[in-house]
């Protein structure tokens, strides 16, 4: 605390000293310090993490109680130790070193490359490392002993912690064709086996309790599953591309899946998953007419099978590890439910049948599916069929099979309610019938009334009793079975309160609750937006009990081992992110002293609150620059994009600009920036943009020092297509700069985004709220679209779009362009050959630059650039940048 204070002071002293604090300028972008990688000891007296700095990473050892603290620069991570007396740390030129805590003794180990800390559920610990000199062996040093075994020519290692076993390849001859070694070994008893002999082996994997070993090799004639147990004496092959149960089109992949490796086992160790991928079917020959030929009866459109279907497709399949039975899960038109983690799927994985295309909305007759398919035997059970939608009502459904697989929990948005199915009776429970609350997403944009997730399910108790739920604000826990009647565990508090709870790691099924367990619970004030923590017994009733709340924004905390000490990452608007440590959430230490905001004129934040035309009232945040001065006036920016308050006390980062404006970067040159949030009506998006943005605007614009005649507007995306539509309805703001976003619905509409498939549905049922198709509502379409009253425009625009954007066509741009440019207005359109919907990291600066001068010219009577009074030939391309500002003081 005593050094972050002298830190902050310093910086106070030099700005006196030497006038006022230097603006943020381009200079700074990707050079912003941060910490990360926060560690905590086991009895909660030391702390490390990482200070990321242009010069490098800095290794930061902390005393949570004491002064005592030590930095090593130039780092590349570091371990505490079980024994809370020593630390491992490495640096950038592989240097190892072990750090007696608390202490100035330091130990060279060597250069050596980190494998990592090993640690059994008996609490043995190893430290792993291979030598970079020498034979380059691979050392295992038990760290409570100091006892050091080795082994030479390790490729590559794998640890289990339930058995403390550790897999090791070694390859003694140098190349893909030198014979390779798999050897088990056991760091407690010292015992080393091999269990495999061969070439080209990879992707090892154990079983969680460490008894089984799985790995792939790739020989001739083609991919095998290797197995083994302990206990045997080699690994066997177990399953191979030519196994009964796979199809001659299909062959073992190595290609991952989506959560977990290409093989897994199930956490019970019954079933190995594996991967198979279709091989290549018969080419065209390169002289045959290349021709699409699209049909109105195609279930997907020539472009979303290319995007879709011309890559080979993989299935997942499954081998018992008792019967050694193939099963192939997945077929044609099929995929698992959402992203499944199959090491938690025993007896059961879930499976979505597409039974239409992402046009089924309006097709009813070609909807889908979801079926619960058993591992051991491939039967299927239906768990709800005839979904309307494909993608949006899979995630809003939210399946869930409880840790046991004796139930499946599941939101219906249709019903509003959720339920549970019981696998061994087949019977279907309404779990939430009667409760009043809102079960989905508390900002959900859409105007589908079924389309949107849940706020979903917040862990399980131990053996399936109780489901946890969440709500807008409050948690739920639902009795699977029926018996018990719902409960409110935060007793409505959330609610009442208007503060949102969510468990603190949020375990979902993966962790198992005690029925008297204490609950961490996050909190968000919604009004005040401040943010804490809070706690709650599952078996007391009443109110949670508040720990903490305040205006900053928080990480989630990390608790030490042994210890009821927390460390957690704290900011606020003005904070730079810093560790702060505590016992009992009352009293915080600052650990770490990050604070290089302090040294440049930084932003203030406030909430802002008004009532709009029809009497609701809106929030949103307005920033201002540290050295405001309410006798001055300023230009004011709006930005704006769904809703942002809840970012009142967030720490930004100044950034070049790839889409959004950067807000620091812009309070520190003067400009106030104020973004509402927006709420939208469906079928009237653009009046509800007008009248929140125009009503914020009148609110702000009763303060003298808000400049009325020098503001502007800037959104990216839907919000480019929200400046769009508010320079075409009316004409008080000095500038506008829009990226990537459309400006006739009309055309866009029917146009294909990445995927292949028409915008159709954004427009009618998700983010572009307009509710109806354009057969029926026309008058809707051609209202939302500003390309209708172009001829209205008397705001400069600056315009970003790529043609490289395959989420809004580059050709929205051209369109608005092209008639602004005809109709005389002041327009300027930029597009980045590496660009798409967002300007690339390379070519970010040259955006912000050309943004600031954009806006410092209209806003702040700053002299134009060359690339508005002149602009740049195509063929100077690359060559001219056209920075330099006008010496002739030529309007653009």
């Amino acid at each position: 605390m005593r050094g972050l204070l002298l830190l902050c002071i310093g910086f106070l002293v030099f700005g006196t000293l030497f006038g006022q604090k230097p603006m943020i300028d381009t200079s700074v972008f990707g050079k912003w310090p941060f910490v990360y990688a926060e560690k905590i000891s086991g009895d909660g007296r030391y702390v490390t993490y990482t200070i990321r700095e242009p010069e490098g990473e800095r290794q930061v050892f902390s005393a949570n109680y004491s002064s005592w603290k030590k930095v090593f620069p130039r780092s590349a991570g570091a371990d505490l130790l079980s024994n809370n007396r020593y630390a491992v740390f490495r640096t950038a030129d592989d240097s190892l070193f072990l750090l007696r805590l608390g202490t100035e003794e330091r130990r060279y180990i060597g250069r050596a490359a980190f494998r990592g800390l090993f640690r059994d559920h008996d609490m043995h610990e190893w430290m792993a490392y291979q030598e970079l000199t020498g034979d380059k062996r691979f050392v295992i040093r038990e760290t409570s002993t100091g006892k050091v075994q080795t082994e030479s020519d390790v490729k590559t290692s794998l640890f289990n912690a339930a058995s403390g076993v550790l897999l090791l390849l070694v390859q003694k001859e140098p190349g893909s064709s030198g014979e390779q070694s798999l050897y088990r070994w056991n760091l407690v008893t010292g015992e080393k086996r091999c269990i495999w002999r061969g070439v080209r082996s990879g992707k090892y994997i154990f079983d969680e309790d460490g008894k089984q070993n799985a790995f792939i090799t790739d020989e001739q004639p083609g991919r095998t599953i290797w197995y083994y147990k302990k206990g045997m004496e080699r690994a066997e092959k177990w399953v191979s591309d030519s196994a009964a149960g796979i199809d001659s089109n299909l062959r073992i992949t190595t290609e991952p899946f989506i959560n977990n490796g290409p093989i897994v086992f199930s956490r019970d160790g019954k079933s190995l998953f594996f991967q198979l991928m279709e091989q290549p079917g018969p080419q065209a020959d390169a002289s045959a007419v290349k021709v699409d030929v699209w049909n109105y009866k195609d279930t997907y459109l020539q472009e979303e099978q290319s995007a879709r279907f011309l890559a080979p497709r993989k299935y997942t399949a499954v081998v018992s590890t008792q019967e050694k039975r193939v099963y192939r899960l997945l077929q044609q038109d099929e995929d698992f439910y959402v992203s499944v983690d199959l090491r938690y799927c025993n007896q059961y994985v879930m499976v979505t049948k597409h039974g239409g295309n992402a046009d089924v909305w309006w097709q009813p007759n070609s909807r889908s599916c979801v079926y619960l398919e058993s591992v051991r035997d491939n039967s299927r059970m239906l768990l709800k069929d005839n979904i309307p939608y494909t993608h949006e009502v899979y995630e809003s459904l939210n399946f869930c099979l409880s840790p046991g697989e004796k139930y499946v929990v599941y939101y219906d948005p249709v019903e509003n309610n959720y339920f549970s199915y019981d696998i061994v009776s087949g019977v279907t429970r309404n779990l939430t019938n009667g409760i009043n609350v809102r079960w989905r997403d508390h900002n959900n944009p859409c105007t589908d009334p079924v389309a949107g997730a849940a706020e979903g399910i917040a862990g399980w108790l131990e053996k399936d009793k109780a489901v946890l739920i969440y709500d807008a604000f409050d948690i739920w826990q639902l009795d699977p079975s029926g018996i018990q009647p719902p409960l409110n565990i935060t007793n409505g508090y959330g609610f009442s309160k208007h503060t949102r709870f969510r468990l603190i790691g949020d375990p979902g099924r993966q962790s198992l609750l005690a029925p008297n367990a204490r609950l961490l619970l996050s909190a968000f004030d919604t009004v005040s937006k401040y943010s804490g923590f809070y706690s709650k017994y599952l078996q007391q009733s009443g109110n949670p009990s508040k720990l903490t709340m305040g205006p900053y924004k928080y990480s989630v905390p990390v608790r030490s081992s042994n210890a009821d000490v927390w460390v957690v990452l704290r900011q606020s608007a003005v904070d730079a992110p810093n560790f702060y440590v505590t016992k009992d959430w009352k009293a915080f230490t600052v650990i770490s002293e990050i604070c290089p905001q302090l040294g440049y004129n930084w932003l203030t934040s406030e909430l802002v609150t008004w009532a709009l035309p029809d009497g609701r009232h809106e929030q949103g945040i307005l920033y201002k620059p540290e050295d405001f001065d309410e006798r001055k006036k300023y230009p004011l920016l709006i930005h704006y994009y769904e809703e942002h308050s809840e970012e009142l006390y967030e720490f930004k980062n100044p950034e070049a600009i790839r889409d959004d404006i950067n807000v620091p970067y812009f309070t520190s040159r003067g400009y106030l920036v104020f973004v509402p949030d927006i709420h939208y009506k469906p079928g009237s998006p653009g009046e509800s943009v007008l009248n929140t943005v125009m009503s914020g605007v009148r609110y702000l614009c009763q303060y003298p020092w808000i400049d009325s005649m020098r503001m502007g507007l800037q959104g990216h995306s839907f919000g480019g297509w929200e400046t769009n539509f508010l320079i075409t309805h009316t004409h008080i703001f000095a500038a506008a700069a829009e990226g990537s976003g459309y400006a006739d619905l009309i055309s866009d509409y029917g146009a294909l985004n990445a995927m292949g498939r028409t915008s159709q549905y954004y427009y009618e049922m998700s983010q572009g709220r307009i509710g109806s198709s354009f057969w029926q509502r026309p008058d809707l379409y051609i209202n939302a679209s500003p390309i209708f009253k172009a001829d209205q425009v008397t705001t400069p625009l600056l315009m970003m779009h790529n043609k490289g954007d395959k989420i809004v066509p580059w050709t929205q741009g051209i369109e608005f362009f092209t008639a602004l440019r005809r109709l005389g207005k002041k327009v300027w359109m930029l597009q980045y050959d590496r660009g798409a919907h967002f300007v690339e990291d390379r070519d970010a600066i040259d955006y912000t630059i050309r943004m600031t001068q954009f806006f410092d010219h209209f806003l702040k009577g700053h002299a134009a650039p060359r690339w508005m009074t002149e602009g740049i030939l195509a063929r100077r391309k690359g060559l001219d940048k056209g920075y330099e500002l006008d010496n002739d003081e030529r309007i653009p």
